[in-house]
């Protein structure tokens, strides 16, 4: 439980910190020479592309948690964290199409690994409950009450790096550090429950 909540605080303030900087590169587009409209939909737009080009990927993914988990939760974080720095990479290309095709991109990556994490999620719970009194939707409760509040924390610790950390350029420098940090607390504990 306590690597659920420290993974989730890692989580979301690698996200606050990303997400903030995808911000900055539509206030760059909105700044130059386009509307708030099109800076909006350039937004948006990555969440349309995300969405709809990962539905095959996720569809095909899931058998793979079940016949090799190691390698499994190797390729979903290491696509998770790609995708976040990805997404930190945007201020460098704040122009329409180059911030769309790389927001877009991490955007799909993104949705993937949501995807392949909920599998790992779910052979997790169903482990939990077979060793416990509590039934399924019980254990699940208990764990995302866990990581709401892990990720709240997160996105507030990610603020106060925003606040004290303002150039992009660190943050994207930052990320990757939290990520690996992230991912050794996630193995460590998912041992004996998915790996």
């Amino acid at each position: 439980m306590l690597g659920n909540l420290a993974t989730n605080i890692l989580g979301g303030m690698q996200y606050t910190l990303a997400t903030d900087t995808m911000l900055q590169s539509v206030e760059t587009i909105q700044g130059s020479d386009t509307s708030g409209i099109s800076a909006g939909m350039n937004y948006i737009g990555k969440d349309i592309i995300g969405q709809t080009a990962s539905l095959w990927f996720m569809q095909k993914i899931g058998k793979y948690s079940d016949r090799s988990p190691q390698k499994f939760f190797n390729g979903i974080l290491s696509l998770q964290q790609a995708a976040i720095l990805a997404e930190t990479m945007t201020f460098l290309m704040p122009g329409n199409l180059a911030f769309l095709g790389l927001a877009g991109t991490a955007n799909v990556a993104k949705n993937i690994s949501f995807c392949g994490i909920g599998a790992i999620n779910t052979k997790v719970i169903a482990k939990i409950a077979e060793s416990d009194t509590r039934q399924n939707g019980e254990v699940y409760t208990h764990l995302t009450t866990i990581a709401s509040l892990g990720s709240s924390l997160g996105m507030a610790t990610g603020i106060f790096a925003i606040y004290m950390l303002p150039d992009p350029g660190i943050r994207m420098g930052l990320v990757p550090v939290i990520g690996a940090v992230k991912y050794s607390i996630m193995r460590w504990s998912l041992k004996g429950l998915y790996l």
